[in-house]
């Protein structure tokens, strides 16, 4: 049985999605927790440096509750593909790359 959600007039069933909830492409600059270390070590030898990392994708808006998710593709249908959700904490910067929705810029004139 497929589960319906509805946000925004766009209706999700399953993991296909109507492109009203895929909005601009953005930059999202956030911290990601990491390893500091390979084995054992002293304590002052903890790197002090945070793990910065700089993801692309198209925001999915409303899709989770405290968190900026992103997808890598997106169909002509819908569906999307390689799905990140950043909680909300960890971002230190999102920058709008092209703030056209989906459906202006796509699909691609064949």
């Amino acid at each position: 049985m497929s589960q319906y959600h509805s946000s925004r007039s766009a209706v999700i069933v399953g993991s296909m999605m109507t492109t009203d909830r895929i909005e601009s492409l953005v930059h999202v600059r956030w911290l990601d927790a990491h390893s500091v270390g390979v084995g054992w070590q002293a304590a002052d030898e903890i790197e002090d440096a945070p793990c910065v990392v700089c993801s692309v994708g198209f925001l999915i808006s409303a899709a989770k509750s405290g968190h900026v998710v992103i997808a890598q593709s997106v169909t002509d249908d819908g569906a999307i593909d390689h799905i990140l959700a950043i909680p909300v904490a960890m971002i230190s910067k999102v920058t709008v790359l092209s703030d056209s929705s989906v459906g202006s810029v796509f699909p691609f004139p064949t």
